[in-house]
């Protein structure tokens, strides 16, 4: 997986492409501060094209000034919580707070996850077809508005016990060890302490064996935590990677091979 993406200043790409979004574990730009660029979120019924007299196609967003719809979107990627695209593919709201989404929808701030965006996105209409493009940077105080019924109930690996983390409607807590590494040899790596680790499942409670897996979970604030989950889940938790879906991190491949248990 290529962790390097956009590597011009801007640019229009078609819909489809999605790039709007950008997937969990790829690693979040300096920035300095919260992003400037925040949505209009009054009623877009009543709202402005951006200048513009075409129709509202996706009615939800009036940045979105095109006369045609967008591509289907066929990407697993497209209408995940994470995602700066809904399940029609249409551009998703920026946010700041749940007050400033419409009724229904949560306010997800990428970095919470371990995920980043552009910064500022734009779509344009060209010769019928309507193509969305944004800056080349990655920002991970980007703020999605998020159906209520998939967006995260809380910031759930916040939490450092298990009352609060089962409360906050988080799916599972354990204790966890870090793999700890060298910080010029990733290929060395040794148990280190528990860590507690709430987590939570975008689809409810995976099906998993009951084998140790690492999964490490990318965080532009505190770093890359590498943890030994206590199963291999189908689908990982939000904001997870499991070591095997993610070989080209190089810690990985040490920590598939290590037992905690000893």
């Amino acid at each position: 997986m290529n962790r390097d993406w956009l590597l011009t200043s801007a640019l229009i790409l078609p819909l489809a492409g999605c790039i709007l979004s950008k997937d969990v574990g790829d690693s979040p730009a300096d920035s300095d501060g919260p992003d400037p660029t925040v949505a209009d979120t009054e009623d877009p019924s009543e709202g402005e094209t951006g200048g513009s007299d075409l129709p509202l196609v996706c009615e939800l967003n009036p940045a979105y000034a095109c006369a045609t719809p967008p591509p289907p979107c066929d990407d697993e990627w497209c209408g995940g919580p994470l995602s700066g695209l809904d399940a029609d593919g249409c551009p998703r709201l920026t946010c700041s707070g749940d007050s400033s989404c419409p009724s229904g929808y949560t306010c997800v701030t990428l970095g919470d996850w371990g995920a980043c965006d552009a910064s500022s996105t734009f779509c344009e209409e060209f010769e019928g077809v309507c193509s969305c493009g944004g800056t080349a940077d990655c920002s991970p105080y980007v703020s999605y508005c998020v159906e209520d019924e998939i967006a995260p109930p809380a910031v759930c690996h916040t939490f450092t016990d298990q009352a609060s983390c089962l409360e906050a409607g988080c799916s599972a807590f354990f204790m966890a060890p870090r793999i700890e590494t060298g910080d010029e040899s990733p290929d060395e790596c040794s148990c280190g302490e528990l860590v507690p680790t709430c987590v939570w499942f975008p689809n409810g409670e995976p099906n998993a064996d009951d084998a140790y897996h690492p999964y490490v979970r990318f965080d532009d604030e505190a770093g890359d935590d590498l943890l030994l989950f206590p199963a291999i889940f189908e689908e990982p938790p939000l904001g997870w990677r499991a070591c095997s879906d993610v070989d080209w991190y190089p810690a990985c491949a040490c920590a598939q091979g290590l037992n905690c248990d000893d």
